[in-house]
């Protein structure tokens, strides 16, 4: 027979000629409390892994940590951005400064090296030398000067060598010679590189 023929769903009874089982209120919770454990046990669990991390990652990085005024784990990550960013800012800031440094050491270093290369090869030879001309900028130098005595003894490779470790187109050119006294000549030269 089908549902619709006489019968209704009224008289349609599941339990018939049983009796319901009632269920008390006290297993009612019960049945409550032990469907929440797995759920709760899970919430707290993660929440104490994750307190445990950070507690981890604090004892890792005390100086970090003596930054961040936040004691909510949402607002120690949203901290610990800024400061990364903060970081990240002062880094580039003195990368900026020390090549700036790197820089003017460098230009300090070759605007100078030039004259103390020939100063060292002035006090190796037994001429006497006049410096009459020093042009420097930041882009190339110029050396005029005179050498007294009686035969050449400026030695050009040596120069040319130790300047061109430092400098670009390194020109050592002797301009004339002439002589002054009986036996005494000067010799005038030019000397010149790029920075």
């Amino acid at each position: 027979m089908f549902i619709g023929e006489g019968w209704s769903l009224e008289k349609l009874n599941l339990y018939s000629g049983r009796k319901v089982k009632k269920v008390k209120f006290k297993t009612f919770i019960l049945l409550i409390f032990i469907s929440l454990v797995p759920a709760l046990s899970i919430y707290l669990g993660s929440n104490t892994w994750r307190m445990l991390s950070i507690q981890k990652t604090i004892s890792k990085y005390p100086k970090v940590f003596s930054q961040v005024k936040s004691t909510d784990t949402n607002g120690i990550l949203s901290e610990l951005g800024n400061l990364s960013n903060s970081i990240k800012q002062k880094n580039l800031y003195l990368e900026q400064k020390s090549y700036t440094l790197e820089n003017s050491v460098s230009f300090i270093f070759k605007s100078t090296e030039y004259l103390k290369i020939l100063g060292k090869n002035f006090s190796n030879s037994d001429n006497k030398f006049f410096i009459s001309q020093v042009n420097s900028n930041k882009d190339s130098f110029s050396v005029e000067f005179y050498e007294f005595g009686s035969t050449l003894s400026f030695s050009t490779s040596t120069v040319y060598e130790e300047l061109s470790r430092y400098y670009k187109e390194v020109q050592v050119e002797f301009v004339e010679e002439k002589q002054i006294l009986n036996g005494l000549y000067y010799f005038k030269w030019n000397l010149g590189g790029k920075m």
